[in-house]
């Protein structure tokens, strides 16, 4: 018999609850503690209690978002820009694209968004937009192949490019630092520093760390699990746990020092079992972006609960 599952408590939102459709691909939080959701159909606004939707600027999917200060930058097909509250409280939207003067984003996405203090940097498929709060001036790291993931790790800037290898940009220039075939024939999902080691996640073949300038398999007991799984995303959160979205198998927590502690799936009581986004909020919950709605995580919450979704149990009567 196995031992029942306890896991925290869930808040499930479904686009009917905030007014958009139902994919969510990224998620951020305000100074004020709002919470910004970048969904097929715009940007969500959470205030606790009641969401507000705001439709996509060019009407195409918006993919990015980031609260930096109080601007709330988003991107989605061809356009990135910036929300700003107005005396009502309401948001309202200005392109950055006009400042790009001649560079373009045609027919390209923006799929992430990163605080660089005076910098903000746009990741789109092919490029690596760097925009200047201060000046509103834009400098530009392009690539033939495809860009499929950009990290900000201790304010030094790395990113994964398709056929090539991980890069760090170093005095403004790209320097390709890893070409293993892991990062060649699989792709990168996070990197992290764990123990001053560079740590990466991969999609397919679990976590390796950098050591004497190689890629090594990092000797943790839930690697051999996470190779079964199809890895879309992850966080490492404030008390260096870990939390994995996965495509099809939902949320699996991994302790800090790399033991499976659970997974959370459809049956478990999660509203999705793709997850798209993740993110950490002041206050420790995980938020989830879904395929199909958006999930609020208590994950410190002094409470557990078994919930018996599939009817096995039957009724309890009394517990001891």
């Amino acid at each position: 018999m196995l031992p029942a599952q306890e896991l925290p408590p869930i808040e499930k939102f479904t686009a009917s609850d905030y007014g958009g459709d139902n994919q969510n691909w990224m998620i951020s939080q305000s100074a004020d503690n709002y919470i910004y959701a970048a969904n097929n159909k715009g940007l969500l606004e959470y205030n606790g209690s009641s969401w507000v939707a705001y439709p996509s600027p060019n009407n195409t999917i918006l993919r990015a978002v980031n609260v930096i200060d109080d601007r709330i930058y988003t991107g989605c097909y061809e356009d990135f820009g910036y929300w700003v509250k107005d005396e009502k409280g309401l948001l309202n939207y200005t392109s950055l694209i006009p400042k790009l003067k001649e560079a373009n984003i045609s027919d390209d996405q923006i799929w992430n968004i990163l605080d660089l203090g005076e910098w903000v940097l746009f990741q789109s498929g092919h490029a690596l937009h760097f925009f200047n709060k201060e000046a509103e001036t834009f400098k530009i790291i392009t690539s033939q192949q495809i860009i499929y993931k950009v990290f900000n790790i201790n304010n030094h800037i790395y990113y994964h490019v398709a056929n090539e290898g991980i890069y760090l940009i170093k005095d403004g220039q790209p320097k390709l630092i890893i070409s293993d075939a892991v990062v060649l024939e699989d792709r990168v999902i996070n990197m992290f520093f764990v123990d001053d080691l560079l740590t990466i996640l991969t999609r397919n073949s679990g976590f390796f760390q950098v050591k004497n300038n190689q890629l090594e398999p990092w000797e943790i007991t839930a690697n051999e699990r996470l190779k079964r799984l199809n890895i879309f995303n992850s966080i490492k959160l404030e008390d260096n746990s870990f939390v994995i979205g996965t495509i099809s198998n939902g949320i699996v927590k991994i302790s800090n020092a790399g033991e499976f502690e659970y997974v959370i799936n459809q049956k478990l009581g999660l509203s999705n079992n793709t997850v798209l986004a993740l993110f950490e909020d002041a206050n420790h919950n995980v938020w989830a972006g879904l395929d199909n709605g958006i999930n609020c995580i208590n994950i410190t919450s002094p409470i557990q609960t078994f919930i018996d979704y599939e009817g096995v149990l039957g009724t309890v009567y009394s517990t001891i």
